[in-house]
């Protein structure tokens, strides 16, 4: 690996995600309620706040899966080297209201804002290729048995 030295602050970068609704929940009217877990993990020396929305075919934002931004803290470093990986959980409640706007979306877009400790001090940090960040979107649904 080429190694890649660099000072930042809210540095930006984007990735979506590709879903299809009905092939997750057949009748959103039998779902009471759902849960959204976001399973991360950092393998970048940097700190992220993590946000993620909900968007249609026209890029229209639904909804966001976190009322805030949810911070990520870097991977442990030793001697300038990633020693080990960041793992972190964050979840969403959602209701009908929210299930809704789920069900009308087609993409998770996720926006990272990353920031190296010790940037104000001119400190820098070493990326890797082989570094990266790992999101899993996981549903939990309650559903009324009634109605399917």
């Amino acid at each position: 690996d080429l190694a890649l030295n660099i000072m930042a602050s809210n540095l930006v970068f984007t990735d979506t995600s590709s879903y299809n609704f009905a092939d997750l929940v057949k009748d959103s009217k039998s779902v009471d309620k759902m849960k959204l877990q976001l399973q991360l993990k950092n393998g970048f020396p940097v700190n992220m706040e993590v946000n993620a929305y909900i968007v249609d075919e026209k890029d229209n934002v639904l909804d966001k899966i976190l009322a805030t931004p949810f911070l990520l803290k870097a991977a442990a470093v030793s001697n300038g080297n990633v020693v080990s990986p960041t793992d972190s959980k964050v979840d969403a409640d959602y209701d009908q209201v929210r299930i809704q706007k789920l069900k009308n979306g087609n993409r998770i877009i996720f926006e990272i804002k990353a920031s190296t400790e010790g940037y104000q001090s001119g400190q820098s940090v070493k990326l890797l290729a082989s570094h990266k960040v790992d999101i899993k979107v996981i549903g939990f649904v309650k559903a009324n048995l009634n109605n399917l």
